[in-house]
């Protein structure tokens, strides 16, 4: 009771962002300011803010009434802070992603997530800023598996959650707004076309869009993201790629391989790779130990994968097979 009673805004402000999982500088981008002006208000340099000023937080924050008023009149310095959490609270259980958004087609994942975290940040944060945001990267970089990690992350930012459509196995382009439509729950509508009935049925949603796989549909997948940036102000499209959909308004991310270890590195040393042989490796035998001896193997075998995950993956299945070459098991 203490703590609240002494809650300032800045304090307010600072749990309100760690809550949403944003560091300053996504905040900052979310609500169109300078991270030095976040930084400030959470320090208390700041003590309060202008009201334009509360309203774009309030905005980037995803805070609706009542809360949205009460954060704003802290902001200002006119109710107090400690005040807002209550009805912060209130707003999350009604709304929480698991009963209203969440992640809706989703494979759930049968391994863990090793590495990545700078990309999952970065992109989390271009999402922020962009309506469209294209993952690129060879095949086997593990495009899929970080997309669906980022829609876990940033699934609380949108009222109607995070939808995965999966255009691996299609082959007709002209199927794309159709099979879209179906994922959604958008019904057919006598002499409308898929892509504009999606189109009108999200222009009254908020939620993510995760298209994965459109390298061979990419005529397609660029036509009905253009026509959801045009009609539908509060969706985001994430898309994964061997290439860019090239069309106005995406942001791109390159997405490289897992980092090796160093030169003079002989065990994981902060490897991504290494980390993410050895995880799969004991997967497949739990016995195996990464140690002096299979340490050296392992920097090599990743390095000859180009730290590729989908390469790393299916040698750690054959860790048994590769005997005395990726060490003894225990």
């Amino acid at each position: 009771m203490t703590e609240q009673l002494a809650l300032g805004f800045g304090g307010l402000l600072r749990q309100l962002r760690a809550e949403a999982g944003l560091t300053q500088e996504e905040l900052a981008e979310a609500a169109g300011l300078s991270p030095r002006s976040v930084s400030d208000l959470e320090r208390g340099i700041n003590r309060t803010a202008r009201k334009d000023t509360a309203l774009l937080l309030a905005d980037a924050l995803n805070l609706a009434e009542p809360a949205r008023a009460l954060f704003v009149g802290a902001a200002r310095g006119h109710t107090p802070a400690a005040g807002v959490l209550p009805a912060v609270r209130r707003q999350a259980q009604a709304t929480s992603p698991a009963a209203v958004g969440g992640v809706h087609g989703f494979p759930a994942a049968l391994t863990s997530f090793i590495g990545r975290d700078g990309p999952l940040r970065e992109i989390a944060g271009m999402l922020a800023k962009h309506r469209l945001v294209t993952v690129t990267g060879p095949g086997g970089a593990g495009k899929t598996r970080l997309a669906g990690q980022v829609a876990q992350k940033v699934a609380g930012r949108f009222a109607d959650g995070a939808w995965l459509v999966e255009l691996a196995a299609m082959r007709d382009p002209a199927q794309v707004p159709g099979v879209v439509a179906a994922v959604l729950g958008v019904r057919e509508q006598p002499g409308v076309p898929a892509g504009e009935a999606v189109a009108q049925v999200l222009a009254r949603r908020q939620l993510l869009l995760v298209l994965d796989n459109c390298e061979h549909l990419l005529g397609a997948a660029a036509e009905l993201c253009a026509g959801l940036l045009a009609a539908c102000d509060d969706v985001r499209v994430l898309a994964t790629s061997r290439e860019p959909l090239r069309i106005a308004g995406e942001a791109r991310y390159r997405l490289g391989p897992l980092t090796l270890p160093g030169p003079d590195q002989t065990g994981d040393g902060g490897s991504e790779a290494v980390a993410l042989f050895t995880d799969r490796a004991r997967c497949a035998d739990p016995g195996f130990v990464l140690d002096g001896q299979s340490g050296p193997v392992l920097a090599k075998i990743v390095a000859r994968l180009d730290g590729m995950p989908l390469a790393i993956e299916l040698a750690a299945a054959q860790v048994e097979a590769l005997g005395a070459a990726a060490g003894p098991a225990r």
